[in-house]
C-alpha cells in the first residue's frame, strides 16, 4: 500500500476467518489495501481499490471492505473481526514504517487486552467493541474506550486491564474483537432497559426500537448497504445515545416469545379497563401502548 498522498487518518484493519488482515487506508486515489497472512510478516497482496467502486459514498472504508470481500476472496468469509491498526506493526507494513517516520499519523489510543499474565491477546480501536462469551454459551457484546495504558472504560464501568482479565479468567470467559456477521436479521437485549431489532430489506436496513416491556418506541431505516449488521446496530444505538448499553443477542424465537408475553398483558390491560368503567390511568396506559411518541414522553 502507498503510504504517500494520504488525505486523512480514516483506516481500518479487519481480521478475516482468524487467518488473515486486512488492512485499508483512504488516499488521494481512493483507498489502498495490503493483506497479510497472520503468521507471516510480510504481505500476500497489495493494491487499490478503483474509485468507481467506491462511488460517493461518505462511508469510504466499509464500502472498500464490501468491494474488496466480493472481488479478492475465492471462500466466503465467516468471521470479520475490527482490530486496531497498530496490530500492524509486528508485520512489514506501511504501519511500521510510520510508526518509524510519522508516529503521530498512527493512533495512541487503542485499547489492549491481555491475559492475566500481562501477554498481549489483541487490541481494538477506542471505541471498538468486544464480545464475551461465557461457559454456558451466554454472549455480550460491550463498547470499549480508552482511558490510559492501563485503565479502559468497557460498557459503563471503568476497569483496569489486569483487573478485567483476571475476571475474564475466574468466569472462564472468552473475550474478542466482536465479529461482524454477514446476517440479515437479528435481535438484541440492551442491558433489559430495550429491546433492537434489525433486518435487511432491498439493500438497507429497517430496524425496530422496544422498551423493555416489549412496547414499540421507534421504527426507521437505514439506507446503507455497505454495512455489517452489527455495525448497522451500533449507528441506531449512537444516534439514540445508547452506545454504551450491553448488547445480549436473542434468538427470533426468544424475541418472539417477549412480543407475546407483551401481548397477553395488553390484553389484560383492555380486560381491566373494560371492567372498570373506563378508569383514567388505564386509559392513559392503553394510549401509550398504542403511541410510540407517548412513551417516549413517559421515559423522559
Amino acid at each position: 500500500m502507498k503510504d504517500d498522498a494520504v488525505i486523512k487518518d480514516n483506516e481500518a484493519v479487519y481480521l478475516l476467518n482468524e487467518q488473515t488482515y486486512l488492512h485499508l487506508r483512504e488516499n488521494l486515489q481512493g483507498v489502498g489495501y495490503e493483506v497479510f497472512d497472520k503468521n507471516s510478516p510480510l504481505p500476500v497482496e497489495e493494491g487499490q481499490i478503483p474509485p468507481e467502486a467506491l462511488g460517493n459514498t461518505q462511508r469510504r472504508i466499509e464500502t472498500a471492505r464490501a468491494y474488496y470481500l466480493a472481488e479478492h476472496q475465492d471462500e466466503p468469509v465467516g468471521r470479520i473481526q475490527n482490530v486496531a491498526v497498530t496490530t500492524l506493526e509486528k508485520f512489514r507494513s506501511g504501519v511500521r514504517r510510520r510508526r518509524n517516520l510519522a508516529p503521530r499519523s498512527l493512533p495512541d489510543n487503542d485499547v489492549r487486552f491481555i491475559d492475566p499474565m500481562y501477554n498481549e491477546l489483541f487490541r481494538v480501536p477506542d471505541g471498538g467493541v468486544v464480545q464475551m462469551t461465557y461457559p454456558d454459551g451466554h454472549q455480550r457484546s460491550e463498547k470499549v474506550e480508552y482511558l490510559d495504558d492501563y485503565h479502559m472504560k468497557i460498557g459503563s464501568s471503568v476497569q483496569h486491564i489486569c483487573e478485567f482479565a483476571e475476571r475474564m479468567a475466574r468466569s472462564h470467559a472468552i473475550v474478542e474483537p466482536e465479529p461482524l456477521t454477514q446476517q440479515e436479521q437479528r435481535a438484541w437485549n440492551l442491558e433489559y432497559d430495550y429491546y433492537l431489532t434489525v433486518q435487511a430489506d432491498n439493500g438497507s436496513w429497517d430496524y425496530a426500537l422496544y422498551q423493555g416491556d416489549c412496547c414499540l418506541l421507534e421504527r426507521g431505516k437505514i439506507d446503507a448497504p455497505e454495512l455489517m449488521i452489527e455495525e448497522v446496530r451500533d449507528e441506531i444505538l449512537y444516534s439514540h445515545n445508547l452506545r454504551n448499553k450491553d448488547c445480549i443477542p436473542l434468538t427470533q424465537e426468544e424475541f418472539a416469545q417477549k412480543l407475546a408475553d407483551r401481548n397477553e398483558v395488553q390484553s389484560y390491560r383492555m380486560k381491566q379497563f373494560q371492567q372498570s368503567g373506563h378508569d383514567c390511568y388505564l386509559v392513559m396506559q392503553l394510549q401509550q401502548d398504542a403511541d410510540p411518541a407517548l412513551r417516549f414522553a413517559a421515559m423522559r
